[in-house]
């Protein structure tokens, strides 16, 4: 046994060594967010911002702060606007994901004087929806079931059409253009709504969870996964001069399903992952609060220790499983 324990660390010692420069950001592909425009109606928009659907398209922007939006790459729509979005591939349902999230809404919300808590919102809604045929195409001749995701709190009415606008500083959770963008976080990795501010290494945004989804009558419907994604102006508000208040959406992304161990996000736990817990042990590297999550297959409470690397180089090694 003892022998054992001596290969587990010099193995860990030895690929530190080695790895000097390793990373822990997860990658992105096209297909990670939204890819299509398959309707949308820009009405009561900001002007200027209602010509480009095709806006919503692709990452949030990289430049994008909490503070400081970036609006050169907007769709807006106010009171009976909307857009309907498609993806390559079905959002599934993934009790894996951090937060139990399945997607993340990203809009031009920003934190008004820098105060956290005085996020200057304008909400939307989101709706869900399922190709009935099982094709995962939208206008295939099927008519698309649509979903609303109940957000909280939930509007008096049954349809939820339209709410009052919330008061500064409310904390709403299920509705989109409500939290600033960060655009140096990874826009795959959902926020925690419900704590002030953005979580460490996201790109904010708003996370939205296929489980919330409702039918018709506001009675709970289980869905394995969804094919598209609606987003209409939650609040019918004229400000006059200001003109109506206006959801603004930048990107969709789908959020990527946690893996324990999987701290490069490469789907599995390697030895790379055990390189990556044991540089941030030994004070050579940080890692985000997503990473540090992925890193904790021990369970305890805090930051990742060598113990947990050492159970991540049981996993890479076959010698131990995590379902």
């Amino acid at each position: 046994m003892k022998t054992f324990l001596k290969r587990y660390w010099f193995a860990l010692f030895a690929l530190i060594a080695l790895a000097s420069t390793a990373s822990a950001r997860g990658p992105v592909a096209d297909s990670d967010f939204a890819t299509r425009v398959l309707a949308f109606n820009a009405a009561n928009g900001v002007p200027n911002y209602t010509e480009n659907p095709e806006f919503a398209l692709g990452p949030p922007s990289a430049d994008a702060l909490p503070a400081v939006p970036d609006n050169t790459s907007l769709f807006s729509f106010g009171w009976t606007g909307y857009i309907t979005l498609g993806f390559d591939r079905p959002i599934m349902n993934d009790t894996r994901n951090p937060g139990g999230f399945d997607f993340i809404v990203f809009g031009n919300t920003m934190y008004a004087g820098d105060d956290i808590d005085y996020p200057n919102f304008e909400p939307g809604f989101v709706e869900v929806g399922v190709d009935p045929a099982g094709n995962h195409e939208y206008g295939d001749g099927t008519q698309v079931l649509w979903y609303w995701l109940k957000g909280q709190p939930a509007p008096d009415t049954t349809d939820g059409f339209p709410m009052p606008m919330p008061a500064p500083g409310s904390i709403l959770l299920g509705y989109a253009d409500c939290t600033p963008v960060d655009g140096a976080g990874d826009p795959l990795v959902p926020d925690d709504p419900s704590v002030p501010g953005i979580t460490n290494g996201t790109a904010g945004g708003d996370p939205f969870d296929i489980a919330w989804a409702v039918d018709q009558n506001g009675a709970p419907v289980e869905l394995p996964y969804i094919d598209f994604v609606r987003i209409s102006c939650a609040v019918n508000l004229n400000q006059g001069v200001l003109g109506y208040v206006s959801t603004e959406v930048d990107a969709v992304s789908i959020v990527r399903p946690r893996v324990p161990g999987d701290l490069d996000y490469d789907g599995f736990a390697t030895l790379a992952d055990v390189v990556l817990t044991a540089r941030f042990v030994n004070g050579s590297m940080d890692l985000t609060d997503e990473e540090k999550a992925r890193a904790n297959v021990s369970g305890h409470e805090g930051d990742p220790t060598m113990a947990d690397a050492v159970g991540i180089l049981r996993i890479a090694s076959g010698l131990a499983s995590w379902k």
